[in-house]
C-alpha cells in the first residue's frame, strides 16, 4: 500500500511511502525553488553562526532529514526522525499529523525535548549531522499516543494506514564548518570478499 503523494512548498512538505511492515518513511525537503545544491550552502559557511539559521534563507537541497512513523501498539505510536542533511545540525522542527490522526500526549522523547502544541509535535534539539550523505547521522525519537489511525483486521489480514497530509517542517538548523561527503571514505568499502582459506595482503587486499 502506497500514500498519496504529498505537495511541496516553501514550507518543506515531505513525500511519503509506506513499507509492508506497517512502518512509514518519509524524505524530507528543505529550502526555497531555484537554488543550488545545499552542500554548497556548507561551503558557503566559514563558520557556524552562533543561532540557529531558518532553513528557508538556505539553498534548495537533497532530503535534510527522513522521519519514520511506527504503530507500536493500540493508540500507540513513534516518530524517528533522521538527520541526512549536508548542512549540519537539525535544532528545532514540527511535525503536523495527518487529518485522520489525533496526537493527545507525548510520552517520552530520546535525543531531544518534545511537546503537543495545538495538535502538533514540536521538538527542540541538537540533532548530529551524518558523516557521510549517503547515511543517516544522528536522529531524534519520540513516542505519543493518538487516535483515528488504528489498524484494522479482516478476512486474516491486518490493514495498515497510510499518514497521507502528515509533513515534517524543520525549522531552524545549525550549518557545520565543513563539507559533508556523499561518498564513503572508508577503503575498505569496495573490497571483494575473502576466499576460504585466504588471507588479505597489500597485493590482494580483501575483507
Amino acid at each position: 500500500m502506497a500514500a498519496g503523494r504529498l505537495l511541496f512548498n516553501l514550507c518543506r512538505r515531505a513525500g511519503s511511502a509506506v513499507l509492508s511492515t506497517g512502518v512509514l518513511a518519509t524524505a524530507l525537503l528543505v529550502g526555497v525553488p531555484n537554488a543550488s545544491a545545499s552542500t554548497q550552502a556548507v561551503t558557503a559557511t566559514k563558520a557556524a553562526p552562533a543561532a540557529g539559521v531558518a532553513p528557508e534563507t538556505l539553498p534548495k537541497g537533497a532530503a535534510d532529514a527522513v522521519s519514520v512513523f511506527r504503530w507500536i501498539g493500540p493508540g500507540q505510536y513513534q516518530l524517528d526522525v533522521q538527520n541526512t542533511s549536508g548542512i549540519g545540525y537539525i535544532d528545532t522542527f514540527n511535525w503536523v499529523p495527518p487529518v485522520n490522526l489525533t496526537v493527545t500526549a507525548v510520552t517520552s522523547t530520546v535525543g531531544g525535548h518534545c511537546s503537543l502544541v495545538g495538535g502538533d509535535i514540536q521538538c527542540s534539539g541538537k540533532i548530529p549531522p551524518p558523516t557521510c550523505t549517503c547515511q543517516a547521522g544522528g536522529d531524534l525519537v519520540v513516542n505519543f499516543t493518538g487516535t483515528g489511525l488504528e489498524p484494522t483486521f479482516a478476512n486474516g489480514y491486518w490493514t495498515y494506514y497510510g499518514i497521507v497530509g502528515a509533513y515534517l517542517q524543520i525549522e531552524t538548523m545549525t550549518p557545520v564548518p565543513y563539507h559533508i561527503p556523499s561518498f564513503n571514505p572508508n577503503p575498505s568499502a569496495d573490497l571483494p570478499l575473502c576466499k576460504k582459506g585466504h588471507k588479505s595482503t597489500k597485493s590482494n587486499p580483501c575483507v
